[in-house]
């Protein structure tokens, strides 16, 4: 196993310290409730509140579409995205103006997808993911309707480098075989945990994470 695929092992099967989730229940917030004059500001702040701090900028005309839903198991966030033609950008103000460091993890699920960070570039489609730091600058553009799975985890809870998160950062791994195919069971098993919260097994795969 090579220490890129090690890395990627250790972002896929880490077990944290358990933490207070930041909403009881999966929240679903869409752009397309929102009157035209309001919903692009909306889309922005929702965007920027379910993620991190980002540049945010539809790219295909018009807001018409936005939709993020949101789960919380332990210290992890889970988020689904799904909208038109965008850029993203994190910015070197954003990165010095954090409260938190995230490793993140997009599995795409609809769409084709640009990503730029430590000056490498690569592009995911459908069944691909990327992994990236939030304390690094970084760059997402989409040329056409997407939709992502995205995992963030606290930065300071995994035992990794910064030249071991910074080999992988931007860097096209295939969630279908290989180490990746780690990673999708893993987003989908999170996602039913946080479903369950109420429940005693939801209780306990909490505790675990």
């Amino acid at each position: 196993m090579t220490a890129v695929d090690t890395t990627v092992a250790a972002v896929g099967a880490h077990r944290g310290t358990p933490a207070t989730p930041r909403d009881a229940a999966p929240r679903v917030l869409d752009a397309a409730t929102v009157g035209e004059r309001d919903r692009l500001d909306f889309w922005r702040t929702t965007v920027c509140d379910r993620f991190i701090d980002l540049e945010v900028t539809p790219t295909g005309g018009p807001l018409r579409t936005g939709r993020v839903e949101s789960s919380d198991v332990g210290a992890t966030h889970l988020r689904r995205i799904a909208s038109g033609p965008h850029r993203f950008v994190r910015t070197p103000q954003q990165v010095r103006a954090a409260d938190e460091e995230y490793i993140q993890v997009a599995l795409a699920r609809r769409g084709s997808t640009l990503v730029v960070q430590n000056g490498r570039e690569t592009t995911i489609g459908p069944g691909e993911f990327v992994v990236y730091d939030s304390s690094r600058p970084f760059t997402f553009v989409t040329s056409d309707d997407f939709e992502y799975w995205i995992c963030l985890h606290p930065r300071r809870s995994l035992l990794l480098t910064r030249a071991e998160i910074d080999a992988v950062a931007a860097v096209r791994f295939d969630g279908r075989r290989g180490v990746g195919a780690m990673v999708p069971p893993l987003l989908s098993g999170l996602d039913r945990a946080a479903a369950e919260r109420g429940t005693d097994r939801g209780k306990a795969i909490q505790e675990i994470v």
